[in-house]
């Protein structure tokens, strides 16, 4: 299922905002695009949506997942490229 900016952007502001400050989240979010439910809210898995699509992940590979994206996103060529687009998308 192709996604774009728009979602991306949603849900690693999701992500990154967790990662951050876990307790603003830890009842979950339902955004326009992406919901998200830490582990430990609605099941002892963490899971994710983006429009009708869910998944599950167990406690420790959601906490890795949002712990590398965030990162990886956050610095290097990586980071480079997503401050290009949220330029060029107006998400800044």
């Amino acid at each position: 299922m192709p996604y774009g900016w728009e979602v991306f952007s949603e849900l690693l502001g999701l992500f990154t905002l967790y990662a951050r400050h876990p307790e603003a989240l830890a009842h979950g979010h339902q955004g326009e695009h992406v919901m998200l439910s830490p582990p430990g809210h609605v099941s002892k898995e963490g899971f994710f949506g983006i429009d009708g699509l869910r998944i599950f992940m167990p406690a420790e590979a959601f906490e890795t997942l949002v712990r590398e994206l965030t990162i990886g996103c956050a610095q290097g060529s990586l980071a480079e490229a997503l401050t290009g687009l949220r330029g060029l998308y107006g998400d800044v």
